[in-house]
């Protein structure tokens, strides 16, 4: 849903090509539905002025990090997509927040095979690791990037942003850190 805007794209969502979806009942589904039909106000310049080098907001998860190690976090991902055969064919990094939502679609779509199929230890394996993934990854980016789209980004955009934190939940709290300072300014790790 948040990938750059091309006219190619944008030609997809033509609201011309049928009727408005609505989104009275203000659940998730009519609230996709609504963020959809607003694909009309996209812009790859809106699109690059919140996401882009120097735009509001980092759309890839080492950008909302901390101190986190890069590699660590890229090499988990790429492990979690290869055991299940994701293959993003996109132009963005396998951290961007597209590819990531991307693949808890992925996810949710072997589920719904899978118990279409009554294969419920496939589904369920496959509802856990979507559950996973968003609580690992997706958390870690939802409110962060919500709050920073907040009036400041295209309204799709910020809609999108609020969807996926209220979807996901916020970050959990930073872990306390392991570095001790002494009283005569000498610093140890670990336990005094």
């Amino acid at each position: 849903m948040k990938a750059r805007p091309t006219p190619e794209t944008l030609s997809l969502s033509d609201p011309t090509r049928g009727g408005h979806p609505g989104s009275d009942s203000g659940d998730s589904v009519d609230s996709g539905r609504a963020l959809i039909w607003t694909l009309g106000e996209a812009s790859e310049g809106g699109y690059l002025a919140a996401f882009g080098p120097s735009g509001v907001v980092s759309p890839r998860e080492v950008g909302h990090a901390g101190m986190r190690d890069p590699g660590q976090l890229l090499a988990d991902l790429r492990g979690r997509y290869d055991a299940f055969g994701f293959r993003p064919a996109a132009e963005d990094t396998i951290d961007h927040v597209a590819v990531e939502t991307g693949f808890v679609a992925y996810l949710r779509l072997k589920e719904a095979y899978a118990r279409a199929e009554g294969d419920l230890e496939r589904a369920a394996i496959a509802a856990e690791a979507a559950e996973a993934f968003m609580a690992d990854h997706l958390r870690e980016v939802g409110e962060p990037m919500a709050a920073r789209l907040d009036g400041v980004a295209e309204p799709y955009l910020a809609r999108a942003a609020r969807l996926l934190a209220d979807r996901v939940g916020r970050p959990a709290d930073a872990p306390a850190s392991k570095i001790v300072w002494l009283q005569d300014d000498t610093m140890t790790c670990g336990e005094v």
